[in-house]
């Protein structure tokens, strides 16, 4: 198989001073990411990796990597989770293409599973799970497809009832009026967690993973938690990025098949460990990366 759920590609661009938020000493941070994976940035920047202090540009870590600017000027980083897989066999897209693959050049504007991503090349190569909305080349991987399985919306209690949603130390469900990242307004139920949140989650027969996607509040930055299935570790879920204008984000991660295996049905948790950022949702969305028909 040529794509895992827990794929990922982040390409990030920052000028003059600005950064994903305000670290300690009040440089900014321009990359931030758990792993393991790979990094390679360009402009004027310290990179931390795994601990170790002033690391080369480019290079793999197994715990996280976080970069500083050491001054103003464009910064920009791309973020995998491994490298590109050889021997892909690209076709060009234009317009809405649906399905999995791996996108390798954007000649316009586009849109990767519903998040716009700039033009240019594709950070060397980004995992598709469900569509492309756009003009550039992609690589199919026809024998895949991606479907969903789940939504929880808070909009929707009896979407929480179905599937036994539990949320410790949760506060007051809330109403946020704001903007999403692309610039439009959106004002619908919020609600935060300190303490882990379970339900339950079908699995499909031939499940080769899941992606979970969430509609959250960032206005606290450097949100995480454990993901768990069934009460065993599965991954960390990060989202560094804070933004007090443009509140509404999405996020995605994915949990690979190999916590799966045999399971119709599994316990999902999300569990922000102490200390910290408050644990933001709106809407889960949960998908199955399965064998196509």
């Amino acid at each position: 198989m040529d794509l895992a759920a827990s794929d990922f590609t982040t390409a990030l661009s920052f000028p003059g001073e600005e950064g994903l938020y305000t670290g300690i000493g009040g440089q900014k941070v321009v990359a931030d990411c758990d792993g393991p994976g790979l990094y390679k940035l360009c402009g004027p920047v310290v990179v931390e990796a795994d601990g170790a202090q002033e690391c080369p540009l480019t290079g793999r870590f197994d715990d996280f990597v976080v970069a500083r600017r050491a001054q103003p000027g464009l910064v920009t980083a791309t973020l995998r989770s491994r490298p590109v897989p050889r021997d892909l066999s690209p076709i060009p897209f234009d317009g809405r293409w649906e399905g999995c693959g791996w996108a390798l050049r954007f000649d316009a504007p586009t849109r990767v599973d519903g998040e716009d991503v700039p033009r240019g090349e594709a950070a060397g190569g980004t995992p598709v799970f469900r569509s492309l909305e756009g003009k550039g080349l992609v690589a199919p991987l026809p024998g895949l497809t991606c479907a969903l399985v789940q939504t929880l919306d808070l909009a929707d209690p009896m979407s929480l009832e179905a599937c036994g949603w539990t949320a410790q130390n949760a506060s007051q469900v809330q109403i946020l009026a704001s903007e999403t990242a692309g610039g439009g307004p959106l004002a619908r139920a919020v609600q935060c967690h300190l303490n882990r949140a379970v339900w339950s989650v079908p699995v499909p027969t031939g499940c080769l993973g899941l992606r979970l996607r969430r509609l959250y509040d960032r206005f606290h930055g450097r949100q995480r938690a454990r993901i768990m299935v069934d009460g065993a570790f599965a991954r960390w879920w990060y989202d560094p990025a804070e933004d007090r204008n443009r509140r509404w984000g999405w996020s995605e991660t994915g949990v690979d098949a190999d916590a799966l295996w045999g399971k119709g049905e599994v316990a999902l948790t999300i569990d922000p460990p102490a200390g910290t950022a408050l644990w933001s949702w709106s809407k889960y969305e949960v998908f199955a990366l399965c064998p196509a028909p």
